[in-house]
């Protein structure tokens, strides 16, 4: 199950023409119906979405068949009995797990926020705002490296730190999550900004005029101070 971003594979031009557009469906089970968990704003929008990669379930594999063969040679050697073989489905329970639990994680990093779904048998969901996310890393092993897969670990303020685990280019994924974050980051600032100038043109009078009142408040305080020496 592949990744995807939506600013990844197109001209610079292109890109930054289409940088505030939503991304476009995987052809994987992320459609815009897979995502009504996530409960969008409206003005916000999703900009990668993706899942673990399907090799992450092979060692699992590897050893349901190995168990299989095993089995079956035993069978045929007489060495077990005919029955022997109902442990095939014992083998498969780990495997068949893993597969559910990787086919039912979903990443999304939108506009606003980074969101997990996962989960089995219930479903869980964690979001976090770009605002609070301190620092986000890559981690690839001797294979990741080889084959293009990795660990984008995301810590946040006050929290638990999120995994987008074993996905598809993870380098890219990170940069699609800083530059979001980055915007929210500028978006507030801008807004604090805003905000500060509105309050300070809803007061009152000049700037003159203010520091002409300073002065006479200073006037009447020397005043009074002297007033209180001759005394």
């Amino acid at each position: 199950m592949n990744s995807y971003d939506s600013t990844s594979g197109e001209p610079a031009g292109k890109r930054e023409a289409a940088a505030d557009s939503p991304a476009p469906s995987e052809s994987t089970a992320l459609g815009d119906a897979e995502l009504a968990w996530l409960a969008l704003a409206p003005d916000e929008s999703v900009r990668w979405r993706g899942c673990p990669r399907i090799q992450t379930i092979y060692p699992w594999l590897a050893v349901t068949l190995l168990g299989t063969l095993t089995l079956l040679a035993a069978v045929v050697s007489e060495l077990v009995p005919w029955q022997g073989l109902l442990l095939v489905a014992l083998l498969a329970v780990p495997t068949a797990w893993q597969y559910a639990r990787l086919s039912r994680t979903v990443f999304v990093i939108t506009t606003r926020r980074v969101a997990i779904r996962q989960g089995v048998l219930g479903r869980s969901v964690r979001t976090v705002s770009l605002e609070h996310i301190q620092n986000t890393t890559v981690t690839q092993g001797v294979a990741g490296r080889f084959v293009g897969h990795g660990t984008v670990s995301i810590d946040t303020a006050g929290g638990a730190p999120l995994a987008f685990w074993n996905v598809d280019d993870p380098s890219s994924v990170r940069r699609t999550l800083d530059r979001y974050r980055s915007r929210c980051r500028d978006r507030r600032l801008q807004n604090e900004a805003a905000s500060r100038s509105t309050r300070s043109e809803s007061i009152p009078g000049t700037l003159a005029q203010w520091q002409a009142v300073r002065e006479e408040v200073r006037a009447v305080r020397r005043a009074l101070d002297e007033r209180e020496t001759v005394r």
